[in-house]
């Protein structure tokens, strides 16, 4: 009852218009809910605030809004209720602090878009300032008197005389924001355990331009290293193409990423790409790297045999060494591929074909 009460006070608070298109954090949101609702909230959870984890666990308890919380692109949110999350880097006098996840939330008009943002700006930057909290909480101090030796003298804040500020230690918080360390970004961009997702990115674009330096480069993004050489010119071609795509997608990403979204910078990659290579769309670039981010490699282009050795390679020797023979009987097993069988297809060879490839001489039929 107190999480349903709560998300339906929530829901009725953004659709004030002053509410909207304001990113704000849980705990921010949930003194304004307090400010406005507090006679219908404070019987049911007998507290003298709400803070962000209620409102968090509320949100997510209606169906709703939860199946739509994600939904940025206009026309997919039918409650206009949309949520980020991010870690900041809490500054807790001059250590930094345990950094926990903490969940944001802007409203729009249902169906409407997520707010736009200036160019260059992130959204988390659009947050209303933190509060700096300072402690000024007064010591007790005890009196050099004998006779007041037992008894706290506390000084009123308005009586005593102000310290300097090097003698009046004060607690300070200070937020900084990194857009980068979110659960859904590193989904995205696959980053080693260690590893921020920008140097993934900068270290998979140092793997894809080595692809470009040398005519043996596209075995470093072929799973197996194409040992038997068995790509064709054509599957060596599309491998640099997917090189260049990537590189481009990437870099896109280093330059606007979060700002922008991984469609956008999918989509400005083929517009570049296509003008001086094999043109190819947007959905196709993210299928690429939905794949090489895996392994930073591609499946073989001739797929699972694509290891092996080139099918020739793999032919007896007879019809290895002679190609007009080869041609001969696939000829004839496709022409007679209805009634093909094993005994068909030697019949063929002892009679037709090993004659055509060691003629019977004279010298031979005389010996026999």
């Amino acid at each position: 009852m107190t999480l349903k009460a709560t998300s339906s006070c929530f829901t009725k608070l953004v659709g004030k218009a002053k509410y909207q298109r304001q990113w704000r954090m849980n705990d921010q949101w949930s003194s304004l809910l307090w400010a406005y609702y507090q006679d219908v909230l404070s019987p049911l959870i007998n507290q003298n605030s709400l803070d962000g984890k209620t409102l968090d666990a509320a949100l997510r308890k209606d169906k709703t809004i939860k199946a739509n919380l994600s939904n940025y692109v206009k026309g997919t949110n039918s409650t206009g209720i949309m949520c980020r999350n991010y870690k900041p880097r809490s500054i807790l006098n001059g250590s930094l602090a345990t950094r926990t996840q903490v969940n944001c939330y802007v409203a729009v008009p249902p169906f409407d878009a997520e707010p736009e943002l200036s160019l260059g700006q992130c959204w988390y930057e659009t947050l209303p300032p933190t509060r700096i909290r300072e402690s000024n909480r007064n010591k007790r101090i005890r009196s050099s008197d004998d006779s007041l030796e037992s008894e706290d003298v506390f000084i009123e804040p308005e009586n005593q005389a102000p310290k300097p500020a090097s003698q009046a230690p004060s607690m300070q918080i200070e937020y900084s924001f990194d857009p980068w360390d979110d659960k859904k970004i590193r989904q995205l961009f696959s980053p080693l355990p260690d590893e921020h997702p920008l140097d993934a990115i900068a270290r998979r674009i140092d793997i894809l331009m080595d692809v470009r330096k040398s005519p043996e480069g596209y075995k470093l993004i072929v799973e197996g290293g194409d040992t038997n050489e068995t790509c064709t010119e054509l599957d060596k071609i599309k491998l640099q193409d997917k090189s260049i795509y990537l590189i481009a997608v990437l870099r896109n990403a280093l330059k606007g990423y979060p700002n922008i979204t991984w469609a956008k910078c999918c989509e400005e990659a083929s517009q570049v790409c296509s003008a001086f290579t094999t043109s190819y769309c947007e959905r196709t670039i993210r299928d690429w790297w939905q794949e090489f981010k895996i392994n930073d490699c591609f499946a073989h282009p001739r797929g699972p045999n694509g290891h092996f050795k080139k099918s020739k390679e793999r032919l007896p020797p007879f019809l290895a060494d002679n190609e007009d023979l080869l041609k001969k009987i696939v000829s004839h097993c496709t022409h007679i591929l209805n009634d093909l069988s094993i005994d068909n297809a030697k019949e063929y060879v002892v009679e037709k074909l090993i004659p055509m490839g060691y003629p019977l001489t004279s010298d031979f039929t005389a010996i026999n």
